[in-house]
Order: C-alpha cells, then structure tokens, then sequence
C-alpha cells in the first residue's frame, strides 16, 4: 500500500476513534487509536511526508489515557457494588475533581 492510502486509513481510523471517546465508547475508541497509530506508523515506512510519528504518539498517549479511564471506572463499580472503600476510589475522585477546573 503506498503512503498516501494509508494516510487516508489512518485518517478513518481516527475519526471513528474521536467519535467513540466523545460518546464515552471508550473500549472501542482504544481499538480505533491503536489502528490509527499502526496506519500511520506503516505510512512512515512507507515514505509519508507527513508528521506520522508524532500524530502516532498523540493517539497512543490518548490510549493510554483511556486505559487509565477505564480502570478507574471499573473502580468505582467495585466501589458501588461491594459498597467498601477502594483506595483507587480516591484517585478517581482526585482525577475527576481537578478535570472539572
């Protein structure tokens, strides 16, 4: 596959992963950062002009980020269901205090 085409995938591929982390999908999201990466990463090989490496970067960091999310989250389920303190209770508690500034 030349460059540009897998500019195009990886363009596709972000897109559908933005759209999924705004509605909270964030599972699916992950799937679509990590395709976008590897599209972006296989157009670097491939000769692209672009900035591929850093954009790659830009979407793993958000992956990791939602990873982060998504245990916190589950946290807090725990937290619920057992109805007992969690220490990772009170990091999600800080996480989402400070992201409301």
């Amino acid at each position: 596959m030349d460059a540009s085409a897998l500019e195009v995938d990886a363009f596709s591929f972000a897109s559908v992963a933005v759209r999924l982390d705004q509605e909270g999908n964030h599972d699916e999201a992950i799937f679509y950062y990590l395709e976008a990466a590897e599209a972006l990463r296989n157009a670097g090989q491939a000769g692209s002009k672009l900035a591929v490496v850093e954009k790659a970067m830009e979407y793993l960091d958000r992956v990791e980020q939602l990873k982060q999310i998504l245990h916190l989250t589950k946290a807090v389920d725990r937290y619920n269901k057992n109805n007992r303190c969690d220490p990772e209770i009170k990091v999600y508690q800080t996480v989402v205090a400070k992201s409301k500034l």
